[in-house]
């Protein structure tokens, strides 16, 4: 008896070994199968050749972007190459200066910027390689750990990658413009934690887990954080919330599963505040109240306001179907589906177990984490980037379950065929099952190759591979395309050597001069000085420091610069009046400080402000645009009921001036406000109202009081009132002349 069992005792040790050790073609989702592995096989090399060619145009790509420089001025580029400059000058992020998306960013960038020379070269060849390895790696980790071994996770990382670069506006293999795909890829990486089996099993006091995946889970959390603050945040949040839940079927009901709870909350913590410890030179605290205080009470205002979309029901449906009329070809409607599609997969998996029973509670925390970013819905409406890591996350899932769906189906209609088992309807079930997830799945990847093989194509290989070889040696000058060679031959020329340089954008100008934007809190951008403590420090430096040279961007380029001065309005009421435009090129423009300062001896007069807090300014007979600082009292409320009360968005009509947005916002927190209003000539008028937008059923606007006065600016200036109202305005008289 014990002769005839040794060999069977051999086999299932065999293959326990191999279940742990990720063998390809076995473990918990394979039975074995000749015509199975084979299938497997064909399939895995299919995704590797897939995903060889995807490498090389990712490749490409970066050489492409990072020679012949020519990306956009604002955001993109220069939100990650600015940061890489101050840290290589030996500066800090969260302690010398803020990073908008996260103080880990700028560092897990870092190492290849240095290999590649620190310069925009360096800077766009570490933001165009680091996002596809790491969207490749943080897939394929959660995969592997999700279908037991590393074949499987690349057939359907292949899958992963087909279903996410397919669309350009919204690729989330590439960096995009914001970083997405790195920002939303730790919890991936979390997940695949909390699928780890555990081998050992440790418990302090009994019942408090102190296994291995568990500890790396908890120090993801603060990574998480570091690499994307909405993110980290969303990720913390669910883990905790679905860690609960597991602790109360562990251990029941009563005191052990708080106490686990506050454990798990306690180690989040510590994660958060030692990681960012580390990353900010001990300024953990500071990176913190800017990540959630600061841009969360500036959200709403600042970003949610026009141009953009502020949140209301139609804005909200209108990008939940994705028009007019439901659109499943749309980006948004597309995640959604995916979502509901990981569901169904999810439960079929799960049903045929063709994934272990931990995968539901990670599924869940998972699509808690992706659609806690939708906080950001509280400033303004953009679910094509607000949903984006959820439907990342989505996709994670869905490409997971139908992998585990389609090879476990194989198997078992192989078993059955061989061993002559009768029919049954799940005989042909499986098989159909299997045969359409792999349809949709072919689909996909015949979809990227026919989007991404256009892109290979068009780069000019030898000519980026020839410029590449000299990048890491060049200059920002020799690396730039002719646009940007052409705006720094005009910008730069016309700056003492030596002057200071204060962009609202900071992009190559001050790179090729080898200085930085002269704000105290670090800001490169206007944008990142958020709060009003950080605001009011930048403006008032702007008005201290006085430096010689001041870069904007040209109206004709960017909807956003009229959207700047109602939010930063004493930076430009000083810039209009001691500065004198000097230098237009198509992206930006170049003012030079006036030797004299103006005179701000103009006398103030009181607006006769109406009982519906409606008054006016004087109109303009002369020939050239008059200038009108004007402040406002109010008194702004959104209701009573918290988090609805930062829904209203209060702004000023002013009409007949030669402002072009719809609307001039007044921050909710704020009893007093200045913007700078031009009126342009033959004006007989300018009309000033106050109106909410928003969510205003439970809001409140009260104009209490208006005065302005003129401003003394030179006539050079009203150059940039006439392009930013004929930005607008392309028919009016005065901008068809």
């Amino acid at each position: 008896m014990s002769s005839e069992g040794a060999p069977s005792s051999r086999r299932t040790s065999l293959a326990a070994r191999a279940r742990r050790a990720g063998v390809p073609f076995r473990g918990p989702i394979v039975e074995t199968g000749r015509w199975t592995r084979r299938i497997v096989f064909v399939a895995f090399v299919a995704a590797v050749a897939f995903l060889g060619v995807q490498a090389v145009t990712s490749v490409f790509q970066a050489l492409d972007h990072a020679t012949r420089f020519s990306g956009y001025a604002l955001d993109g580029a220069f939100q990650l190459y600015n940061p890489l400059r101050r840290l290589a000058d030996g500066q800090l992020p969260g302690r010398d200066f803020p990073f908008f998306h996260g103080v880990g960013m700028p560092w897990i960038h870092y190492p290849l910027y240095v290999v590649f020379g620190q310069n925009i070269f360096a800077s766009e060849m570490s933001r165009w390689l680091l996002s596809p390895v790491m969207f490749a790696i943080s897939g394929g980790v959660f995969l592997r750990a999700l279908l037991g071994t590393w074949t499987r996770a690349v057939i359907g990382l292949a899958v992963m990658t087909a279903m996410s670069n397919t669309v350009p506006q919204l690729n989330l293999v590439d960096p995009g413009n914001s970083m997405i795909g790195i920002r939303s890829m730790t919890v991936l990486f979390i997940a695949a934690a909390m699928l780890w089996p555990v081998r050992r099993q440790r418990f302090a006091f009994g019942f408090l887990q102190a296994n291995t995946p568990l500890l790396i889970a908890y120090a993801l959390l603060g990574v998480s954080l570091a690499l994307g603050s909405e993110q980290g945040v969303a990720a913390i949040g669910a883990f905790l919330l679905v860690r609960f839940f597991q602790n109360v079927r562990r251990l029941r009901w009563g005191w052990r599963p708080f106490a686990q709870s506050a454990v798990d909350a306690l180690a989040a913590v510590s994660s958060v505040l030692v990681v960012l410890t580390i990353l900010t030179g001990g300024s953990a605290l500071s990176a913190l109240r800017y990540a959630l205080v600061d841009i969360p009470a500036d959200q709403g205002w600042v970003f949610g306001s026009i141009p953009n979309v502020a949140p209301t029901a139609d804005a909200l449906v209108w990008d939940l179907i994705g028009g007019p009329v439901l659109d499943l070809r749309a980006m948004v409607p597309g995640f959604l589906l995916t979502g509901l599609v990981a569901v169904v997969l999810v439960v079929i998996a799960r049903r045929m177990r063709a994934i272990p029973p931990v995968a539901v509670p990670v599924v869940i925390m998972l699509f808690l984490a992706g659609l806690a970013t939708l906080a950001a819905l509280l400033g303004y409406i953009s679910l094509m980037t607000q949903l984006a890591p959820f439907g990342r996350l989505a996709t994670a899932v869905a490409v997971g379950a139908g992998t585990a769906i389609v090879i476990t189906a194989m198997a078992r209609t192989e078993a059955a065929i061989r061993s002559g088992r009768r029919f049954a309807p799940a005989l042909v079930a499986r098989p159909v099952a299997a045969a359409a997830i792999i349809v949709a799945g072919v689909f996909f990847v015949a979809t990227s190759v026919a989007a991404r093989t256009p892109v290979l194509q068009e780069i000019p290989k030898r000519e980026v591979i020839a410029a590449a070889m000299q990048g890491p040696t060049q200059d920002d000058y020799e690396v730039a395309g002719p646009g940007f060679r052409g705006a720094m031959d005009a910008i730069l020329s016309r700056i003492p050597p030596g002057a200071d340089i204060w962009a609202t954008y900071s992009s190559l100008f001050n790179s090729q001069r080898d200085v930085f934007v002269p704000a105290p809190g670090g800001e490169d951008y206007i944008i990142h000085a958020l709060g009003a403590e950080r605001r009011e420090a930048y403006e008032n430096a702007f008005d201290s420091v006085k430096p010689e040279a001041v870069i904007t961007t040209n109206p004709n380029y960017t909807i956003y610069e009229e959207w700047l001065w109602g939010r930063y309005p004493q930076f430009y009421a000083t810039l209009f009046q001691d500065y004198t435009l000097t230098v237009e090129t198509g992206s930006h423009l170049l003012w030079l400080r006036n030797e004299v300062p103006a005179p701000r001896d103009a006398p103030t007069v009181q607006a006769d402000v109406q009982g519906d807090g409606t008054f006016s300014l004087p109109g303009n007979n002369t020939d050239r645009v008059q200038y009108y600082e004007l402040t406002v009292q109010y008194v702004a409320s959104g209701g009573d009921l918290p988090i609805v009360n930062r829904l209203p968005r209060f702004y000023l009509d002013v009409s007949g001036s030669g402002l072009a947005l719809s609307g001039e916002i007044l921050p909710p927190d704020e009893t007093s406000w200045s913007i700078t209003v031009p009126v342009l000539p033959g004006s007989a008028g300018v009309s000033v109202s106050p109106y909410i937008g928003g969510v205003a059923r439970f809001a409140s606007l009260d104009v209490t009081g208006a005065e302005y006065r003129q401003l003394d600016v030179a006539p050079e200036n009203d150059r940039l009132m006439l392009l930013n109202y004929c930005s607008w305005n392309r028919t009016n008289d005065l901008c068809t002349g």
